[in-house]
């Protein structure tokens, strides 16, 4: 399964999610705020993911409710070209 932005990733039903802290329209930690906050999601699992070495979006991430955060080491040059 694929989501286009927060919302979308809202609506889905998956057991584990990767969530890109930065998405269009509804940032990853709002949507992961939303999906946890779903009955039918609760044991849901989601990992975010960035390319900025923030402490801030790993604390940010984890109050949230995100099972963890990873920081996303790839090339200035593949990362502008990446679409999740």
């Amino acid at each position: 399964m694929e989501a286009g932005d927060g919302h979308e990733a809202a609506e889905l039903r998956p057991d584990v999610i990767l969530m890109d802290i930065r998405m269009p329209r509804l940032d990853g930690l709002e949507a992961t705020r939303r999906v946890l906050a779903a009955p039918a999601l609760s044991q849901t699992r989601i990992l975010i993911l960035t390319t900025f070495d923030l402490d801030e979006y790993v604390y940010d991430a984890l109050r949230a409710g995100a099972s963890g955060s990873s920081i996303l080491l790839v090339p200035r040059e593949a990362a502008l070209v990446m679409k999740w």
